[in-house]
């Protein structure tokens, strides 16, 4: 029976609690009565979401909606800030976010959750902001609900701003099928397959493809890979096996080929090249 967690003290009725964890061993999968976020601020692992895994490392933001089951594997020296707050969060603070193209679905119960990334700039912004709410909801001052909601509010806006929404059509087949590559990258795909979920032959997806994007679209699923590799590569410390499984390669070698094909290096070279530039 999954485990059913809820705040035991509750700040108010929007912004409950915020807490900081420093994890090395996994997290039996639970749910909440309430919206959690998750910020990675180091480390890495895997989050099991409703029987999916997600990749989750520096940067990494889930917004994980009230039912959705979810636990974390595979852990390697993760330390986050978790935070919980209301179901209906914007009616609670009387806004709406539909005027806001795509970004409702960040908050929105029928996506269940939502996992996106942002760059370090802002990570080490959000971090510090992190770290003041936590040190002001540990103290009992007397205005401690007003400066929590104004830094909540901000953090909101941060979020907002750096959530890439999908800009995809669902009455354009072809970029519809970009969006199904760029969300399942890590399954099986093959053409044949691609081409069913357009509704065309496979010669006719693949043209039309090709018209749309200049590229094929077996191409376009490896680069949407690389991309992810790239970003495992520089935020983790995951073994170049791992990662191609993660990538949605079953074969590793292939996956190492594919990568120096792409950036000339292996990724092994490419890591240790962007650990030395990190250092300098």
């Amino acid at each position: 029976m999954i485990q059913i967690l809820t705040p035991k003290i509750k700040m108010d009725n929007v912004l409950f609690d915020i807490n900081p964890m420093s994890l090395t061993s996994e997290v039996n999968i639970h749910q909440h009565e309430c919206v959690e976020i998750v910020f990675i601020i180091d480390g890495n692992a895997t989050q099991i979401i409703d029987n999916k895994k997600v990749s989750s490392y520096k940067g990494c933001i889930t917004i994980i909606q009230p039912g959705c089951s979810h636990g974390f594997t595979n852990v390697r020296n993760l330390k986050l800030f978790n935070m919980t707050c209301a179901t209906k969060l914007f009616e609670e603070l009387g806004l709406t976010l539909t005027i806001l193209r795509g970004r409702e679905s960040l908050f929105d119960e029928k996506s269940r959750f939502t996992n996106f990334q942002i760059n370090s700039m802002l990570l080490y912004d959000i971090k510090n902001m992190l770290q003041t709410m936590y040190d002001i909801y540990s103290n009992n001052s007397p205005d401690k609900e007003i400066k929590m909601r104004s830094y909540f509010g901000i953090l909101l806006i941060l979020l907002i701003q750096a959530y890439r929404p999908p800009t995809i059509s669902a009455n354009v087949p072809i970029e519809d099928v970009a969006n199904y590559i760029n969300e399942h990258f890590q399954e099986k795909l093959e053409l044949k397959f691609l081409a069913h979920k357009s509704g065309m032959s496979t010669s006719l997806f693949l043209q039309k493809f090709k018209e749309k994007f200049r590229t094929s679209p077996i191409k376009y699923l490896n680069e949407v890979r690389m991309n992810h590799a790239c970003e495992l590569l520089e935020n983790t410390n995951m073994p170049i096996k791992e990662i191609a499984f993660d990538c949605g390669f079953c074969d590793s070698n292939y996956f190492i080929k594919l990568f120096k094909q792409q950036f000339g290096v292996s990724p092994a070279k490419n890591r240790k090249i962007r650990s030395t530039f990190e250092l300098s």
